[in-house]
């Protein structure tokens, strides 16, 4: 809730190995995140998975790679 209340995001994604788990589900994880934030919060910003889900690392690391060598 206090890095809600920071950074104001319009999103926050959930990603990494949870969301891989077969009985992974958003609703329950995205209630309990919205009971900690107050309402002006809460009607602003979206709880979502990411894409990439349990490859987002790889991805940066690659990209981090890429431009630490120029190759992009």
């Amino acid at each position: 809730a206090n890095t809600t209340v920071v950074l104001n995001p319009d999103i926050i994604l959930i990603g990494g190995g949870i969301t891989e788990a077969l009985d992974f589900n958003l609703q329950p994880l995205e209630l309990s995140i919205r009971s900690f934030l107050n309402p002006y919060y809460n009607k602003g910003v979206g709880v979502s998975v990411a894409s990439w889900k349990n490859s987002a690392a790889v991805w940066g690391g690659i990209n981090l790679a890429e431009n630490r060598l120029h190759l992009s």
